[in-house]
């Protein structure tokens, strides 16, 4: 099954000037199940 993480936030800023950026970001990943095994 494929989904989405949750999200994360990357916080960018300037100590003097007084800015601030801010974006997110939520990664892909795919889960495999596993059944059985045979050997």
């Amino acid at each position: 099954a494929h989904g989405r993480h949750q999200k994360i936030k990357i916080i960018k800023f300037n100590r003097r000037k007084h800015h601030r950026k801010e974006t997110g970001h939520r990664q892909w990943f795919t889960e495999v199940k596993i059944t059985g095994i045979k050997a």
